[in-house]
């Protein structure tokens, strides 16, 4: 029997460190999505935290701002709407991630996912450990700072804190 060259055999796919002798080579698998930009990742925040202040803020606010010309008292106490302003933004964040399969009305909006390390969809419980970070962490005003700014260093899945914390990244929406 005649060899077959070895060119005349299809190459299966390889991944980092099964070249020969072993040596890593490059891997022949479909490469990496590109990475998000820190823009559109504040743009969808934005668009988020603009629907949120309409949705849970807003309807609180007269009562807030003109408890003191109301009648006899304010309905909502203050101690209330003060708790109610960060449970309602992470709440927000964490039951959409798990009603759109890991994307918020904003990042759904500029074509965004957040996913696990392992690439699954973020849930509720991993949702509301990331955005619990990310509300409670921005409280802080260093805190919130270098977590608004982790991603621009950070290589290669440029995540922010609250992502690491929830072992989370962004991608682009399929």
């Amino acid at each position: 029997m005649l060899p077959v060259p070895e060119s005349a055999h299809p190459d299966p796919p390889l991944s980092a460190g099964s070249g020969p002798a072993g040596r890593d080579e490059p891997s022949r698998q479909s490469p990496a999505p590109p990475p998000i930009t820190p823009v559109r990742r504040l743009a969808a925040r934005l668009v988020d935290l603009a629907l949120w202040f309409l949705l849970f803020a807003l309807p609180g606010l007269p009562d807030r701002l003109f408890a003191d010309l109301a009648a006899p008292a304010s309905p909502i106490p203050g101690w209330v709407f003060s708790l109610w302003l960060p449970l309602s933004g992470v709440l927000y964040s964490a039951v959409s991630f798990a009603v759109y399969h890991g994307t918020t009305p904003g990042k759904w909006l500029l074509g965004l996912r957040v996913v696990s390390s392992g690439g699954a969809p973020v849930g509720f419980a991993r949702g509301l450990g990331r955005e619990v970070f990310f509300v409670f962490g921005s409280l802080t005003p260093l805190l919130g700072l270098v977590n608004a700014l982790w991603c621009l260093w950070d290589r290669p899945l440029q995540q922010c804190l609250h992502d690491k914390a929830a072992a989370t990244h962004v991608i682009r929406r399929s």
